[in-house]
């Protein structure tokens, strides 16, 4: 995928986003007018768009739990961790 499309479907993504201040909304619709006309954006506002789309969509996660992951088998709790103390022992 090139910067123009990637730039796009950020952009575009990035305005469907309805937690998007005004300034960000103006900007973004800007910068997708100028995606049009000139084909490419600046390495500033690009870093702009990235800065903006992870904090939207993060590209790390608990895959656990979310549910991505399946837990795996259950394990019985070992007969010596079932009778602990309720409290630390005294002086």
């Amino acid at each position: 995928m090139s910067h123009r499309e990637e730039d796009l479907r950020k952009l575009r993504e990035l305005l469907e986003e309805e937690r998007l201040t005004d300034w960000e909304r103006d900007a973004f619709g800007g910068m997708l007018e100028s995606l049009d006309r000139y084909h490419q954006i600046t390495d500033k506002q690009r870093e702009i768009v990235a800065s903006v789309y992870d904090r939207f969509h993060p590209e790390y996660g608990n895959l656990v739990s979310s549910g991505k992951v399946p837990r795996g088998r259950e394990v019985e709790t070992p007969k010596v961790l079932q009778n602990l103390p309720k409290r630390p022992p005294g002086r």
